[in-house]
């Protein structure tokens, strides 16, 4: 009888040093899908007004971590208002929805070498399968009407709302 139990005892430990891993059930990385460089043309935004023309210019989206990377927008500047700047926004969570990689993320900024103060930065858009890309980054100084910047890659389309 004390075999049986302790037969019994050790097919229980044994049961339970089968335990699944939280880290086998990880979405795969996106990132990979969504590295690169992007040209398009921006439509600004500063507080009510939107300038009368795009601005075409690049941004940089570069891996950080497993689904996570950064966007730069590199020498970005707006005639008459912002002298030509970086501008890096990190802590961008990549992932997938349906067919299209989702960008989605704030961080805070500091521009004080452009008097401009320190702030945040937020990001949210996506890029398809064939690289079009969709983005708004929306830009908010202390102090200061917000800028929303929000730029087209080829489409003109959310297609992932």
């Amino acid at each position: 009888m004390k075999k049986g139990l302790l037969y019994l005892l050790m097919i229980a430990i044994a049961g339970f040093s089968f335990a699944s891993c939280s880290d086998d059930d990880d979405e795969p990385d996106y990132t990979p899908e969504v590295v690169g460089e992007y040209e398009g043309d921006f439509t600004i935004e500063v507080g009510p007004m939107t300038l009368p023309f795009p601005i075409s210019d690049t941004i940089v989206i570069t891996r950080t971590a497993e689904n996570q990377v950064k966007v730069t927008l590199k020498d970005f500047s707006i005639p008459t208002l912002l002298e030509p700047t970086t501008i890096v926004v990190e802590n961008i969570v990549v992932g997938k929805e349906g067919d299209f990689f989702t960008l989605e993320g704030t961080d805070s900024i500091d521009l004080t070498a452009q008097q401009l103060g320190s702030g945040s930065a937020s990001v949210q858009g996506g890029i398809t399968p064939d690289k079009d890309c969709a983005m708004e980054i929306i830009v908010q100084m202390q102090g200061t009407e917000p800028m929303t910047i929000t730029i087209y890659f080829e489409t003109e389309d959310f297609p992932w709302e």
